[in-house]
């Protein structure tokens, strides 16, 4: 059991482990400043939705209720809240807030002023009614009461403070509300004063960042205009500090209470009907709702309740482990000038205390990659986790604790001394660069964990190249010692500079084959890739031929002499290339020994093309779309026919390919070529070109595939149905 847990090869380097926890713990606090809390949002949400609020000290909410029929509309029932706000300050609330935006005045509406009689349960209440000529509202405040009373932005309010305070006199009257038509800023000042920004903020990026959990602490605010007063009349305090921004402006984390919806639960939470503070009878405004209001900020919100008109998306719909309700606006309000008055906001704890808990994750995370083997080490990020998101649960109200920057502290840690313990695997690392080609290895490397190359289509080259009569050389050789001296050595002459110099991708060697491929990934292009593929086919087809003609010289093989001068008499070798999508990925059980490679058409066409340079006088076929591709490279091109390959339907367009300077290219003799081919490929009988004996094999090859029938008059080429 002790030896399943222990890594057999503990790394016992003090010095280099105390480098890692150096830089671990830098990693974690660099995460932890950059990002604050940022990536946390899940753990924290779930923490603060378990300690919520149950006791407003400081607030009161007056709500629409059903003592207000619903045939009263919200701009019928503004004198009712210039009433209750009246009363609430005459009461001894410190401020009052109105939670609603008004619209410009109707001089067309009848406003409810009051409640003249309640009726039964069941029966609606009975109202004094007033036309709307010459009423305004609110200003039934007194001008002390008017200092104390702020509004959210009505909807006409714009940038023209003298437009927006006429407007709003229609509400207020001149009285509460003079308009200065001499000095405009004294217009702005009353503006600014009684209009307080009642919106909330989404900080946090990520899965979470569509719940609201940030109070606005900019100076024309709710929440610092209502407690600036309050702390003034109460002699409390207020935490104003922040050491967040939500888009440049001053926030701090709300901590919540439980969703409100009816008048009569949670009696710590004062939620007052409307129709009890709005009676014509001043006394029906009785002590017990005084006992509610005073020296309190009063909020009053235009809806009731269970209303959906006025809800935020909060921890306390979204959290895990949260109740699932949403919040309005108003109780939102609520909870956040209660967080700013009690100074129990959910807060980061001291830069001290997240130190001393990042460096024990780091400490931890390398000590259990250093001894332990890898699946034991890798908990380490789960102990993380659970570590920082248990600290949010027991510590309130410093709940948020860094719970990402210790996860990636683990991850840091645990990855730098596992790839120290993969570097002393030099073993290991030098098998794994010999058996697999250095792109690939590149690509799975870098890719760990993603699938940005597994099981994908992409634009390729294919190259394959074969030593013809492969069969009579092992047999000849007969000892397959003899075999592997001859094809290493033929591979290690004429594919490495393929590999090195041309980039090529091994896909694999079988036998005497050996197939590249160039695709078209990071930034490069199809263009580019067949200009390095037909460069390489070049290098491989003059080291090829260098090989063949050296081989009989060769006095460092093992093999006899007398076979060597036989196989090198006929030993030769062919190249095809063509282009087009294949399939990218691993093959093999998902659980076993895979290999990462290519499937598709394009290797099969390859393939045959390759097969038919035994019947042409050139090293190296390529495919019609290569072709213009090779012109821009100025190397020579010769068309050969057209065919359709075993496997295939369409017919495809065959090239030679060589230099300029191959005397099979020059241009006089390729010109006659095609004229004679033309002409032999729509039925006629041309005479052969004089100075065309390099081309006598070709000939021969497609006289002999015409003799068999091979010809297709309807497609215009040649119907190669075996390989």
């Amino acid at each position: 059991m002790r030896q399943s847990i222990l890594h057999p090869v503990p790394i016992k380097k003090p010095w280099l482990l105390s480098v890692y926890l150096l830089l671990t713990l830098i990693i974690g606090l660099v995460i932890d400043q950059r990002m604050e809390t940022r990536l946390d949002s899940f753990f924290h949400d779930a923490a603060i939705v378990q300690t919520p609020r149950s006791v407003w000290q400081h607030v009161a909410v007056i709500a629409l209720d059903p003592g207000v029929p619903g045939f009263i509309s919200r701009r019928q029932a503004l004198p009712l809240y210039a009433l209750a706000a009246q009363r609430a300050l005459e009461m001894g609330a410190t401020a009052v807030f109105l939670d609603a935006v008004l619209y410009e005045y109707d001089d067309r509406t009848s406003y409810a002023m009051c409640i003249e009689d309640y009726q039964a349960p069941g029966l609606p209440n009975q109202f004094r009614w007033q036309p709307s000529a010459n009423l305004q509202p609110f200003a039934i405040l007194s001008a002390t009461q008017f200092q104390r009373f702020f509004m959210a932005k009505p909807q006409f309010a714009g940038d023209d403070a003298f437009v927006t305070t006429s407007l709003l006199q229609n509400f207020f009257g001149e009285s509460l509300l003079p308009l200065d038509f001499f000095e405009p800023d004294n217009n702005q000042q009353q503006i600014d004063r009684l209009i307080a920004d009642a919106s909330v903020h989404k900080r946090d990026e990520g899965t979470f960042n569509a719940s609201f959990r940030w109070m606005n602490l900019a100076d024309n605010a709710v929440v610092p205009k209502v407690t600036e007063i309050h702390t003034r009349h109460t002699s409390s305090l207020a935490d104003y500090h922040y050491s967040e921004t939500c888009n440049d402006i001053p926030c701090k984390r709300v901590r919540f209470s439980y969703p409100k919806y009816q008048f009569d639960t949670q009696p710590g939470l004062p939620l007052i009907p409307l129709s009890q503070l709005a009676g014509c009878d001043r006394a029906s405004a009785n002590s017990k709702w005084q006992q509610q209001l005073q020296n309190r900020i009063v909020i009053l919100q235009m809806t009731e309740p269970t209303e959906a008109t006025d809800i935020k998306v909060t921890p306390m719909l979204s959290a895990f482990g949260s109740p699932r309700l949403f919040l309005s606006g108003p109780q939102f309000l609520a909870d956040a000038i209660e967080t700013v008055l009690q100074g129990d906001a959910p807060s980061r704890p001291n830069v001290v205390w997240r130190v001393l808990l990042l460096l024990t994750i780091s400490g931890l995370s390398i000590l259990m990659a250093a001894f332990l083997r890898t699946g034991f080490a890798y908990l380490s990020p789960l102990i993380a986790l659970l570590l920082g998101w248990g600290l949010c649960f027991i510590t309130p109200p410093a709940q948020l604790w860094p719970v990402m920057a210790g996860v990636f502290c683990a991850l840091s840690g645990t990855s730098l001394v596992l790839a120290t313990h993969i570097s002393l695997g030099t073993a290991k690392a030098k098998l794994m660069a010999q058996y697999i080609p250095k792109q690939i290895r590149s690509l799975l490397l870098n890719n760990r964990g993603s699938a940005k190359f597994i099981h994908k289509h992409v634009d390729a080259v294919i190259l394959m190249s074969d030593i013809a009569r492969y069969s009579d050389v092992t047999s000849e050789l007969k000892d397959p010692a003899y075999v592997f001296q001859l094809l290493n050595d033929y591979f290690q002459q004429t594919t490495l500079a393929t590999q090195n110099e041309y980039a090529g991708w091994l896909e694999s060697y079988v036998g005497d084959m050996v197939c590249f491929y160039w695709p078209v990934h990071d930034g490069t292009t199809l263009n580019r890739q067949q200009q390095l593929a037909l460069s390489g086919a070049i290098d491989m087809a003059k080291k090829q031929r260098h090989f063949f003609a050296k081989l009989a010289q060769n006095n460092e093989y093992a093999i006899p002499q007398a076979t060597l001068q036989k196989i090198s008499g006929f030993l030769g070798a062919g190249i095809g290339i063509t282009s087009g999508q294949v399939m990218m990925g691993n093959l093999g059980p998902a659980n076993g020994i895979q290999k990462f490679g290519c499937l598709g058409d394009p290797l099969n066409l390859a393939a045959r093309t390759e097969s038919l340079t035994r019947h042409f006088n050139t090293d190296i076929l390529i495919t019609e779309e290569l072709v213009s591709t090779a012109r821009q490279m100025q190397l020579a091109t010769r068309f050969i026919a057209s065919v359709v390959v075993k496997g295939r339907l369409a017919p495809i367009g065959l090239y030679a390919l060589g230099e300029i300077s191959d005397p099979r290219f020059d241009k006089n003799r390729v010109q006659s070529w095609l004229r004679w081919q033309s002409e032999f490929c729509q039925g006629q009988e041309p005479q052969w070109p004089a100075g065309l004996a390099e081309f006598r094999q070709d000939r021969d090859t497609l006289q002999n595939w015409m003799q068999q029938g091979l010809w297709d008059p309807q497609q215009a080429c040649f119907q190669l149905k075996e390989k």
